[in-house]
């Protein structure tokens, strides 16, 4: 494994406390998309959106030594994978679920 330089590691840090403070703008534009679906019944680019965002917070709260809320994200992104048709035809208590599952390590990657 290599080892960073001083310098390197006070950049690294850096980086990860700018990302920790972009997670809740991160969360609003989640929680305001999920709103925009709910109100959508699940329909039309709303879903996508939601997908996007998810997916792109899956990709990047990783590298930022956020593991879990990266899963929690992917598991959402992957949750949304189907057809958006189907998603107005089956529950989307599972879709609630990974939501729930993705608040809860936002709160903990806030603390």
């Amino acid at each position: 494994m290599v080892e960073l330089s001083p310098q390197a590691q006070i950049r690294l840090q850096q980086m990860r406390d700018n990302y920790k403070q972009s997670l809740p703008n991160k969360k609003a534009e989640l929680e305001a998309s999920w709103a925009a679906c709910m109100q959508a019944s699940w329909q039309g680019e709303c879903v996508a959106e939601l997908k996007g965002l998810a997916h792109k917070l899956g990709g990047s709260a990783g590298l930022y030594g956020f593991d879990e809320l990266g899963k929690a994200a992917r598991a959402l992104d992957l949750g949304l994978s189907m057809d958006a048709d189907a998603l107005d035809k089956v529950c989307v208590a599972p879709i609630l679920a990974l939501m729930v599952q993705l608040e809860s390590q936002f709160s903990i990657a806030l603390s």
